[in-house]
């Protein structure tokens, strides 16, 4: 059910989708050095035992998207500070193609990312996500909402489109649907000229990506569009928050929307009585009806805590926009904050909705529940307390699918003894709402930092199963990880060397010493002795080297600290005071 490295590990599931007898799973996770790596496993549908696992690169943002096209996935996300997206084979996990577009603004810290993918009829992939563009007026950069289309065989780009161009600041596009004429439909925001949101809707042309119309409420502030959906007639349902009239404050809201002109044809709002609430998911029932889930904010009969966010379903008729039920539940908590962030329906038009429910003792838990799809009657809940026994850090659902019965799955995160934040995929029977589990196994714990209470041993890597090889003693362990966590720097020199080419030459040199130092651990590894020798002076001493080289490169904070990580074994932000210890330890 948990995956991830050992100790105090930040990991998450985003997406899910079944491939014949797998289910495929992309989220982040940290490695063994504390890198954010774009992630995609492939569990056995009946058993849960994993089949593969796929680092794609260092991932800065928590987005990632998976999406079934036959017998292959595509996984959207970002990888090196680029809108990524990355075609795999479903059965072995073996990289098909990669496409990485990058948006004109410079600089390691600029924000490209694929958000959302799906599948074009024809069996392209359509990506939906932002990328970073310099200001026209020179001073900054500004994010705008994308949309890709790229070929099924070799991921090359057919079209490129930015919706609702702006001079402003932060814009994201959110979701992503197909019509029924392979046309593509995107919501999303962008932030105006005075800091406030505005939400956006699309429509493109499939073929070329020409904007048939775009919508934008433009006026109060503060909507956003989170989910979009297609009816059967080409209508497009939105759903997301929308602004009370002369409040700074949101209500849930869904919206039917025109297909050939994108008016709007219904909207309906589910107000809060007190403070905001939104929709974060939206889905149609097998006769087209909407189900939209969020939270909403209420009255409570306590002095102490007056108001709480409740986990919220509703649906709607679809021709009208007329409320046929509505759920709205908290947890025990006396201030508990619930959401519901995805929602599902099966062939039955019953409805699963997953998020967190705050509840007393245990903090914010992972959360399920199905509703009869007629009433919203609640069949039965499941709720997932993660082993740790504080209650800061939330045991969240993110998403929910309905899979080949008798299961459905709901992904998201749990906290846990000794492993942190875990990536957490559980499987669970439509039927009777019993809770099984997807077991993720942890990889070696081969991490860097000097004083920690779990030392990489012979023994940790031995039990848990290093990915590099059985360490037979410490020092294989901790040389294997120093090699390891190298493999990444050169992308990250590289992307340096992009936004400062006035550095070239010490970049290059740079890159040189990295493979020269990479080369020397290796061998370091086929030796037969590591401790004590000359082999391991000089590794010491080109490390030591590349460490003085990069302190000294006359780049940003955030760029340093980035390129340090990599082989500093000593926590970030304060890791100039740690030297190489780690290649010299001795037990306690």
């Amino acid at each position: 059910m948990t995956g991830g490295p050992l100790i105090s590990s930040f990991d998450e599931a985003y997406s899910l989708v079944e491939v014949e007898d797998s289910v495929v799973v992309s989220g982040r996770e940290h490695d063994a050095f504390g890198t954010t790596q774009l992630t995609v496993r492939a569990f056995d549908r009946m058993s849960g035992q994993p089949r593969w696992r796929k680092w794609l690169g260092f991932s800065a943002e928590a987005v990632a998207s998976v999406v079934r096209l036959g017998s292959t996935v595509a996984v959207g996300g970002t990888v090196d500070h680029a809108f990524a997206v990355v075609c795999l084979d479903a059965a072995d996990g073996r990289e098909l193609w990669r496409a990485g577009i990058r948006g004109g603004a410079s600089g390691i810290n600029v924000s490209n990312a694929a958000r959302r993918l799906v599948a074009a009829g024809d069996g392209d992939v359509v990506a939906v996500g932002h990328l970073t563009d310099p200001r026209s007026d020179g001073l900054g950069s500004v994010q705008q909402v994308v949309v890709v289309r790229l070929a099924a065989m070799d991921g090359h780009e057919l079209w490129r489109t930015e919706v609702g161009p702006h001079e402003t600041g932060e814009a994201d596009g959110l979701d992503v649907a197909m019509t029924p004429e392979d046309d593509v439909v995107v919501g999303g925001f962008i932030v105006n000229g005075a800091g406030d949101l505005d939400g956006v809707t699309a429509r493109l042309a499939g073929g070329s990506g020409q904007v048939l119309w775009a919508t934008s409420a433009g006026s109060p502030p503060n909507d956003r569009v989170a989910a979009v959906r297609v009816g059967s007639s080409g209508d497009v349902f939105v759903a997301g928050e929308k602004p009370v009239p002369n409040e700074r404050r949101t209500n849930f809201f869904v919206a039917r929307l025109g297909a050939n002109d994108g008016q709007p044809v219904w909207t309906r709002e589910l107000p809060s009585t007190v403070g905001s609430g939104r929709a974060e998911a939206l889905t149609l029932d097998p006769i087209g009806d909407v189900v939209a889930a969020g939270t909403i904010v209420n009255p409570q009969n306590n002095p102490a805590f007056p108001t709480a966010f409740d986990f919220t379903v509703a649906k709607l008729a679809a021709m009208t926009g007329e409320l046929k039920w509505i759920f709205s539940g908290s947890g025990t908590a006396s201030n508990s904050g619930d959401i519901a962030h995805a929602v599902a329906t099966d062939g039955n038009g019953d409805v699963y909705a997953a998020g967190e429910v705050d509840d007393t003792g245990t903090g914010i838990d992972f959360a399920v529940l199905k509703l009869n799809g007629a009433t919203g009657q609640v069949l039965w809940n499941d709720t997932i307390d993660g082993s740790f026994g504080g209650v800061v850090e939330g045991d969240i659902a993110v998403g929910v699918a309905v899979g080949t019965p008798p299961n459905v799955y709901a992904w998201g995160r749990t906290k846990n003894n000794g492993t942190g934040v875990d990536w957490t995929v559980a499987t669970i029977d439509t039927s009777t709402g019993t809770l099984g589990g997807v077991t993720l196994v942890p990889v070696c714990n081969t991490d860097l930092e000097c004083a920690d209470t779990d030392a990489c041993s012979a023994e940790a890597c031995t039990t848990v199963g290093c990915s590099i090889s059985q360490a037979v003693d410490f020092e294989v362990c901790r040389v294997s990880g120093a090699a390891t966590a190298l493999d990444e720097l050169p992308g990250l020199l590289q992307s340096v060397q992009r936004a400062h080419p006035q550095l070239k030459r010490r970049i290059l040199r740079l890159r040189r010493l990295t493979q020269r130092s990479r080369r020397t651990l290796r061998q370091l590894l086929r030796a037969r002795r590591i401790a004590g020798t000359r082999a391991l002076q000089k590794a010491e001493r080109r490390l030591q080297r590349l460490k003085f080289e990069i302190v000294a490169l006359p780049v940003g904070d955030d760029e340093r600290v980035a390129l340090l990580r990599t082989i500093l074994c000593a926590p970030i932000p304060d890791p100039p005071s740690c030297t190489l210890r780690y290649l010299r330890w001795t037990p306690p």
